[in-house]
């Protein structure tokens, strides 16, 4: 298509834009808190309006002025030809901050330390920081690897760990302390086994960086491993690397690698792990042990990347398959869990923590229902990682947190307490204050966007009670959290459940679909109209929630 040829006025206003983005951009940013200054087109809602405009680029995350208030809503610029003067509109944008591409060393000593670099301790040989976790037995933040890297925890014996694993050769900077070991599993004498993994203490959390290079910040979620899923790490030996799950469920012998002069490596049954494999590429070498296998697909990069496993061992003869240990084995074994959910926890006066947790998690399970609280599930799960991250560092972001939860599981309420709970006007000021302060801390368009969206969406249910609200009438209660064996069970059951009684399912409560929802609830599809409650389905045992959705009639394509 040609391009429509500009009149006059567009190319003197073309001419003084250029200028002055040129010759004028230092003044500009200083007195409008911008990182970055250029011309385009004017953006409404991300739809380009036709008109010029000079446009002012503030850090995500930084102390500018995001919202531009500084910055007139249009400049009046000179033509440098003619000197006519011209009015030129003015648009405000987010950009992350801009850095040197220098390499990323996992071998350098680290004053903020990620995940992908080489720790290890006196005992071992070193390996890869996974990532970082929460602790649920002392409720603080550790950082996850293998026991073999990190070494064995024993009794009046304190281990070292230091950053990196060693000297780099060539290099005269020194490993510094970076924690102690305080737990790990895999390096008994035990035959049989399903984890490679400990944890240790990190002795300054301000050198403690949240994240992994090119996967984002870790641990923020964790996924179950799917046959035939993309995956991809980060470890010290083969850097960033991509793969396929060749088995979600794994078991067989693996050689200890070090045995005793004239002795034989011991053989160890793992069972339950996930095998990796990338084909005719490189998956992982030796040095890569302790790094977090991660899901290529998934949230945005505020809600986190999934973590499914933590690698731990590869083949003798090839460097394209791996070996990792499930991330829900890991988490049962060491008594760790998520960073968000142990943010969560944060805002629990401490003897509390443990019954808030369950009731939390439940509540955390009818809010991802969608069309229950959507303002809700949005902001806390697409912008779970810098939320989690806020309320574990920042002091004033966890007491609003605090306040904000209080009434229903502050004091460690069960699910009927907090069902019961009214989200009265004290909980609306709560929950504004909270938004406030993340928009402050954060700069962040979409967190902002969000926020509005919370706060509108409480103030309409003014007066209500939380279980009204996300609908825990429905909710049966159980002795605890299932398992993850009972959950896949459950979603076995299910799934011959749906494909055996589907048409008296359809008959019964006359919808036009049924379907399998997220996690493991039943999701009826209507034409035109759908309950707003259905009763939850109960067979074999099983009880599951109903969900409903109204979907057009599927008609055959001619």
């Amino acid at each position: 298509m040609a391009r429509r040829p500009h009149d006059a006025t567009q190319n003197k206003q073309l001419r003084a834009a250029r200028t002055f983005v040129v010759n004028e951009p230092e003044r500009f940013l200083r007195d409008c808190g911008g990182q970055a200054v250029g011309y385009g087109p004017k953006l409404r809602k991300g739809v380009p309006t036709g008109d010029l405009a000079i446009r002012l680029f503030v850090r995500k995350g930084g102390k500018g002025k995001p919202e531009g208030r500084l910055v007139d809503d249009r400049l009046r610029l000179p033509d440098p030809e003619s000197g006519d003067e011209l009015e030129i509109l003015t648009d405000v944008a987010e950009s992350a901050p801009c850095v040197l591409h220098r390499g990323f060393d996992p071998f350098g000593v680290h004053d903020r330390v990620p995940g992908g670099v080489s720790i290890g301790s006196s005992a071992t040989a070193g390996g890869t920081l996974g990532g970082w976790a929460w602790d649920l037995v002392n409720d603080q933040v550790v950082l996850l690897s293998n026991a073999h890297v990190l070494g064995q925890v024993r009794e009046g014996e304190t281990i070292d760990i230091r950053q990196p694993a060693a000297q780099k050769l060539g290099s005269s900077a020194e490993p510094r302390l970076l924690g102690r070991l305080l737990r790990a599993d895999g390096l008994a004498s035990e035959l049989v086994r399903n984890v490679d993994c400990a944890i240790a203490s990190v002795s300054d959390m301000e050198r403690a960086h949240f994240s992994v290079p090119d996967m984002g910040a870790a641990v923020m979620r964790i996924g179950d491993a799917q046959c035939r899923e993309r995956v991809r790490k980060f470890g010290v030996s083969t850097r960033l690397r991509t793969g396929r799950v060749a088995a979600a469920f794994w078991s067989g012998y693996i050689d200890e690698g070090v045995a005793p002069v004239g002795a034989s490596p011991r053989k160890i049954l793992f069972r339950d792990c996930i095998k990796v494999e990338s084909g005719t590429g490189t998956w992982a070498r030796a040095g890569d042990s302790g790094a977090l296998v991660f899901a290529s697909a998934g949230a945005s990069l505020g809600a986190g990347r999934a973590v499914l496993g933590l690698h731990f061992a590869g083949e003798l003869d090839t460097d394209s398959v791996g070996y990792a240990c499930r991330i829900d084995h890991v988490c049962a074994t060491l008594g760790i869990t998520s960073l968000p959910h142990g943010a969560a926890r944060l805002t629990v006066p401490a003897p509390h923590r443990n019954a808030a947790s369950a009731t939390m998690m439940e509540l955390w399970r009818r809010i991802m229902v969608r069309g229950r609280a959507e303002p809700v599930r949005l902001l806390l799960s697409e912008h779970r990682a810098t939320i989690g991250e806020l309320v574990i560092r920042d002091a004033k972001v966890r007491a609003l947190a605090s306040h904000v939860l209080a009434p229903f599981v502050g004091l460690g309420q069960g699910l009927a307490e907090a069902a019961s709970a009214l989200i009265d006007a004290n909980v609306i000021e709560g929950v504004a204050a909270f938004c406030d302060v993340l928009r402050e801390k954060t700069h962040n368009a979409g967190i902002t966007a969000s926020c509005h969206a919370v706060v509108a969406w409480a103030k309409e249910r003014e007066g209500r009670t939380l279980g009204e609200v996300l609908g825990l009438g429905l909710v049966v209660e159980t002795l605890g959290p299932p398992s993850v064996q009972q959950f896949r069970t459950a979603r076995a059951a299910l799934r011959a459940y749906l494909e055996q009684d589907d048409q008296q399912i359809l008959a019964r409560h006359g919808a036009i679909g049924v379907r399998m929802g997220r996690g493991a609830r039943i999701v009826l599809e209507f034409e035109n109209e759908a309950p707003a409650v259905v009763p939850p389905i109960s067979f074999a045992g099983y009880t599951f929630d109903v969900t409903t959705e109204v979907k057009r009639r599927p008609v055959k394509q001619r």
